[in-house]
């Protein structure tokens, strides 16, 4: 259903652009799949819109000087204890963490009264 999903979360504070969302992740809960599975799944067309499809694509610049992707984005309803917001995120692969929270995000949450400091894991 539409229940809140747990995820891990690492927050980026270099990260200007937009929150990603990993590709694992967005494809298990249904919020992104590939134009193709999405068809097969949800008896829709290619070129059709709906659940599981990009609303618009971007380009995501990774850590190595020049490095770039075109990514999907989706809408995603996000949850930091009481801070409920609806985002847009590109879809991407990531290692470790189902979402990469960016600086519009982090913003949110410091004005909200959250605060950044030093932590352990």
């Amino acid at each position: 259903g539409y229940a809140w999903q747990p995820a891990t979360a690492f927050l980026d504070t270099g990260n200007q652009h937009m929150t990603i969302i990993d590709t694992s992740f967005a494809r298990r809960h249904a919020i992104y799949r590939p134009a193709s599975e999405a068809a097969d799944i949800f008896g829709g067309e290619l070129t059709g819109s709906g659940l599981g499809h990009a609303e618009g694509w971007t380009t995501v610049q990774g850590v190595v000087p020049g490095a770039t992707t075109r990514a999907p984005v989706v809408t995603i309803a996000l949850k930091v204890r009481d801070q409920e917001m609806l985002i847009p995120c590109a879809v991407s692969e990531m290692q470790g963490h189902d979402l990469l929270l960016g600086a519009g995000v982090i913003n949110r949450l410091l004005a909200a009264g959250f605060r950044l400091g030093a932590g352990s894991m």
